[in-house]
């Protein structure tokens, strides 16, 4: 064997796999959690906490508020956002 095929053997197939499955199981320790919330007409997903959920539905609604009393929007429907 020369220099120049020891030097650049190919690795065994089974080195991909191991380092494949070693990667599986920490995937999922990472994950974060994802809370909804539905409020009137806005439904809201966010990763972190139930409260923090509430708390941006809550903030949504006050925006909406706020923008039909600038924009004076006076009629009822509402688009679902999402």
């Amino acid at each position: 064997m020369s220099t120049l095929e020891r030097r650049f053997r190919p690795f065994p197939s089974w080195i991909p796999q191991a380092i494949a499955l070693l990667a599986v199981p920490t995937a999922g320790l990472a994950a974060e959690k994802y809370f909804g919330y539905a409020e009137g007409h806005i439904e809201v997903t966010a990763a972190g906490t139930d409260a923090y959920a509430v708390n941006l539905a809550h903030s949504c609604l006050r925006l909406d508020a706020m923008l039909r009393q600038i924009l004076g929007i006076t009629t009822s429907h509402r688009v679902p956002t999402y």
